[in-house]
């Protein structure tokens, strides 16, 4: 099992364990839909990057804004865009090319960085 980290629109962020071999259902049944990948790269003083899961379409169809997940896209790419309903945010992918869950010191890294804006639930 691997961890991941959910991060919904109304502000809250929960730890999961999940099988991301064949993860596919499930991460496109937190986003609600079909699922795009988009790497955040990592900073010089962070861990190495993660991948935030989204849907692909929530601007479309109406998903309500995801502050969290907006902050960390501006974090890495500016304000050139919003995010749009709830995400999962995993490692990035071994070398095989397959989804790996994040590490502890990622998983301490995120929770850190948002603890001021979102809230952890257990």
């Amino acid at each position: 099992m691997q961890n991941v980290l959910i991060i919904k629109t109304d502000g809250t962020m929960s730890i999961a364990e999940t099988d991301l071999t064949d993860g596919l259902e499930f991460l496109q049944g937190v986003v609600g839909g079909w699922v795009q990948v988009v790497g955040l790269p990592a900073e010089s003083n962070e861990t190495e990057s993660v991948a935030l899961w989204l849907n692909e379409e929530g601007k479309f169809s109406g998903l309500e804004y995801n502050s969290l997940a907006s902050y960390l896209w501006e974090r890495s790419y500016g304000m050139t865009d919003v995010i749009m309903g709830d995400v999962v945010l995993t490692g990035g992918a071994d070398e095989d090319g397959e989804s790996v869950g994040l590490s502890d010191a990622q998983l301490s890294d995120l929770t850190n960085l948002l603890a001021p804006v979102g809230t952890l639930v257990r």
